[in-house]
C-alpha cells in the first residue's frame, strides 16, 4: 500500500526537526527514508533516477496551475549545465536533476537559513551546503515537481504512461524533448 502524501510530508518534517547530517542522509536517502517512515517503499540511484521514474514531471508553475503541487510531491532542481550528469542519462534530452526534496505544505516547518535567520518553510531536503536535513522554500532554486509512483497524493495519473512515452508524444506533436520539461 502506498503512503499518502500527507504522511510522507509529516515524516519528512519530523526528520528535519531531529538532527540528521548530510553525510548520514543525502537528498535521495532523505526522500526514501520519509517514504519508508510513512509505511511505503522506495529505492533509487539518485535524483536523476528519481526524476526519470516519476509518473508526471513538470515545472513548479505548471504543477501549481494544474493542482499537482501537494504535500508529499517530489521537488527537483534542474541544472542547465549537464557537466555533472551521470553518463547513463546523457543524451536523453531531460538534463540534470541535481537535487531532490519533498514539498511538505505551505509554511509547514520553521527552520533557520544559512545565516541563522528563522523562516517558514514548505520544503524539506538534505542540504550539502547546510550540512543537514533542513527546511527550505520553493523560491530556493526548486524548478520541477514530480509525482512519485510510490506516494499517493490523490492525483490521478493514467496507468502505463511513462515519462518516456510522454516525451515521445511531445516530440510527435513537434515539441523537442529539450523543451518538454519546460512545457509540462
Amino acid at each position: 500500500m502506498k503512503p499518502t502524501g500527507r504522511a510522507v510530508a509529516a515524516a519528512a518534517t519530523a526528520l528535519a526537526q531531529s538532527y540528521h547530517s548530510y553525510k548520514d542522509m543525502d537528498c535521495q536517502a532523505l526522500v526514501e527514508r520519509a517514504v519508508r517512515n510513512a509505511g511505503g517503499s522506495m529505492d533509487y540511484r539518485g535524483s536523476n533516477h528519481m526524476a526519470r521514474s516519476v509518473a508526471w514531471l513538470g515545472t513548479i508553475e505548471n504543477a501549481q496551475a494544474e493542482g499537482k503541487l501537494k504535500p508529499g510531491e517530489l521537488l527537483f532542481i534542474h541544472e542547465e549545465d549537464e557537466s555533472g550528469l551521470p553518463a547513463q542519462y546523457q543524451g536523453d534530452g531531460l538534463g540534470d536533476f541535481s537535487h531532490v526534496g519533498l514539498y511538505v505544505g505551505e509554511n509547514a516547518l520553521t527552520d533557520t537559513d544559512k545565516h541563522g535567520k528563522r523562516r517558514e518553510c514548505d520544503v524539506v531536503h538534505s542540504s550539502q551546503s547546510m550540512g543537514r536535513v533542513c527546511g527550505s522554500t520553493l523560491k530556493n532554486g526548486w524548478t520541477h515537481v514530480g509525482l512519485a509512483k510510490e506516494i499517493d497524493c490523490g492525483i490521478e495519473v493514467p496507468d502505463g504512461v511513462s515519462l518516456s512515452q510522454e516525451i515521445a508524444q511531445a516530440e510527435a506533436d513537434g515539441k523537442t524533448s529539450e523543451t518538454f520539461i519546460a512545457i509540462q
